[in-house]
């Protein structure tokens, strides 16, 4: 298989993930969403079922800061380097410019 080929079937695959991802995120968000609100429609009781998803939530709340946090740290740690404009030379090949 061609060297452009594979190229273009990486990229495929890859554009593939990340909607796949993008769809699971976005249900997995939903229902969250969906089981949050019950929880805390339920911690506004004052009965002891109450009080424990009151307690629940407020350690879920600060654990989720701190998580929110470190996946800024990570996302910023994990950015791809730039690599520059991609140049053809006359004999067809791809080199990186060095501007």
């Amino acid at each position: 298989m061609p060297a452009d080929d594979r190229q273009r079937k990486v990229q495929e695959t890859l554009s593939r993930v990340a909607e796949v991802s993008r769809e699971l995120g976005k249900h997995a968000g939903e229902v969250a969403g969906q089981a949050g609100r019950a929880v805390v429609e339920r911690a506004q009781q004052s009965d002891l079922i109450g009080q424990a998803a009151y307690r629940t939530l407020s350690a879920v709340h600060k654990g989720a800061g701190m998580v929110a946090r470190q996946l800024s740290r990570l996302e910023r740690a994990t950015a791809p380097p730039s690599r520059g404009q991609l140049v053809r030379t006359d004999q067809g090949s791809r080199r990186r410019s060095q501007d």
